[in-house]
């Protein structure tokens, strides 16, 4: 099967090159470089790695080669403790567009069924929650920078500056400049 690596899948190749430099096919040719010495060799380098580049190289790797498991025997539990990595890549990835659909295409599932799942999960719809940990950080970063609420509009994802006002003023009742003026007086 062969799939186009989405920019996650980049991302997670060109960090296990950082991890593992020096560990390259020398010969492309599946007979020259798939034999029982050359897989030896290749083992026995992970004896030199410290416990945490072999772990987080085994991670990336399962990440990368998870994408080719069509219909596996997994089980639903399986994927849905396999959610609270979601968690993780959206508050990591807050400053950047977010959609459900590239969410659920991470961890290969439709857009549907992710929504339902992250649902039945953690209570709350993806966008939704995506939203609110826009706003927490938003709040956050009001209180304690003097950063510009064009900056930190930019730095919490929203589109533009005002999106960001209307979406915080609906969750807080009072705008971004509103909020930081009124809890820096306190």
């Amino acid at each position: 099967m062969e799939l186009k690596a989405t920019e996650l899948d980049i991302t997670y190749f060109r960090r296990l090159l950082v991890l593992n430099p020096n560990r390259d096919l020398k010969n492309d040719d599946p007979k020259v470089y798939d034999t029982r010495d050359n897989i030896a060799n290749e083992l026995r380098k992970n004896d030199g790695l410290s416990t945490k580049v072999f772990m987080e190289s085994q991670g990336l790797l399962q990440l990368l080669f998870s994408r080719f498991i069509r219909n596996g025997k997994s089980s639903k539990a399986q994927i849905r403790s396999d959610f609270y990595e979601v968690l993780n890549f959206i508050k990591e990835h807050l400053h950047e567009p977010l959609a459900v659909a590239k969410l659920a295409r991470n961890y290969n599932l439709s857009p549907d069924h992710f929504s339902i799942v992250f649902q039945q999960k953690f209570g709350i719809r993806p966008s939704k929650y995506i939203q609110t940990k826009r706003i927490e950080r938003s709040e956050t970063l009001l209180l304690t920078t003097n950063n510009s609420l064009a900056e930190i509009a930019e730095k919490t994802g929203w589109n533009t500056i005002s999106y960001f006002n209307r979406i915080f003023k609906k969750a807080n009742g009072k705008t971004p400049g509103e909020f930081r003026k009124q809890r820096s007086a306190v």
